[in-house]
């Protein structure tokens, strides 16, 4: 469930919120077209990913509804954090659809261009997981 902080009270050694829950609009029908090809970018993503920090990561189970697959879609994207938050606060699982294509696109063309990089042997998995981080957004 999505929420939203009212009040952050912070008189404690750890934190405490009032919290709002967000009303999540169901997806537009046009969306569940859209969520085969963003399953299978995304799981090429992460085998990619993977294989540039070394890791087979065997079989993948992806969710099939859209609000969690975004979300997952959300998580895993090397994103700075002021990106990632953007992505939440989008007022619809469509709204956030439409960016994260927009962004995945760009990260898994980058991610496997440093994957051929690896393979012809220019990039070691060190100088990888240090491109990883930064990955252009554009």
């Amino acid at each position: 469930d999505r929420f939203r902080i009212v009040t952050l009270h912070q008189g404690r050694p750890y934190l405490l919120a009032e919290i709002e829950y967000l009303p999540e609009p169901p997806p537009a029908e046009a969306t569940g077209a859209r969520l085969p090809e963003l399953r299978e970018r995304l799981e090429t993503y992460i085998r990619t990913l993977a294989e540039l920090l070394g890791y087979e990561p065997g079989e993948l189970v992806l969710p099939q509804d859209a609000a969690p697959l975004v979300y997952l879609a959300c998580s895993l994207m090397q994103l700075p954090l002021n990106e990632k938050q953007h992505l939440l606060e989008l007022p619809d699982t469509d709204a956030r659809l439409a960016r994260v294509e927009l962004r995945l696109g760009r990260l898994l063309e980058r991610a496997q261009e440093l994957a051929e990089r690896k393979r012809q042997g220019v990039a070691s998995p060190f100088n990888a997981r240090a491109a990883l981080r930064r990955l252009p957004l554009n």
